[in-house]
This record gives C-alpha cells, structure tokens and sequence, in this order.
C-alpha cells in the first residue's frame, strides 16, 4: 500500500483505498461495518447531508483540541457528532437493519473513532470522485 509523509510531521499516514471494503480490512474498528451507498453514487442532497457532517466533526474536534475545553464542552462535542454521522451513514446505508446493528451497544469512544474513519474515508471519496468527473460538452 502507497503511503505519503505529511512535509509538517514526520508521520506516515496511509493513502485512502478506493473502495470501502478495503479501507475496512486496514482498520479493526470498521470490522463488519454494512455497506454504504459509494460517494460518487451520492445524489445532491446526500452530498449536502455528508457536507453537514464533516462541518460537525469538524467542530468537535476543534472543541477537543482546545485546551480550556471541559468534560460538559467535550461531551456535547462527541454527543453532536455521532449524532449527526449517526444520522447520515444510517441513511446510506444499504441495509439499514445491519447497520443498526453494527452500531447499537458501542461506547461512544468507539463510534467516534468509528464515524471519524467513516468520515475520512467519505472526505476523501467524495474529492475523487469529482476529481474523475469528465466535463461534458454542454457544460460552461
């Protein structure tokens, strides 16, 4: 697997597969996840939904790096974003009855690492998607 080295850091971080299924098999924690509608099938309005999302957890996590953050300002952030990645995988899902169960009895540690996978893994489909996206000729 092709890895690429951020220039700030001297830490590897591994490219994103193409497909789910072996972005899953790189990361334990996403072990029997369900299938999702691929990114670049997404309609507009599911394409606003994941935009959502990512604002949230975009959010939080800025809450969680913030030094005078407390337990209440941490909790609300976690609360609000598996809530709303809840709401928008449970929506891609292709089968929603695996998906509710893949994901009921987690703690919420674990659905955040869950959802932040998930996440990037959305972020970075969704860029290459429309980065293979061939103009048309009526398009100006």
């Amino acid at each position: 697997m092709a890895s690429k080295t951020d220039k700030n850091t001297v830490k590897t971080v591994p490219e994103i597969p193409d497909t789910l299924a072996e972005f899953v098999e790189q990361h334990e924690e996403l072990a029997g996840c369900p299938e999702f509608v691929p990114a670049h099938e997404f309609s507009v309005a599911q394409t606003c939904d994941f935009m959502v999302v990512d604002a949230v957890a975009s959010d939080s996590y800025g809450v969680f790096r913030k030094k005078t953050s407390d337990d209440v300002d941490s909790s609300l952030a976690i609360a609000r974003m598996v809530a709303a990645s809840d709401s928008f995988f449970e929506k891609i899902a292709k089968d929603v009855d695996a998906y509710h169960k893949w994901v009921t009895g987690r703690t919420p540690t674990v659905l955040v690492q869950v959802f932040t996978l998930l996440n990037a893994f959305y972020g970075a489909s969704l860029g290459k998607s429309e980065a293979s996206r061939t103009p048309t000729g009526n398009a100006r």
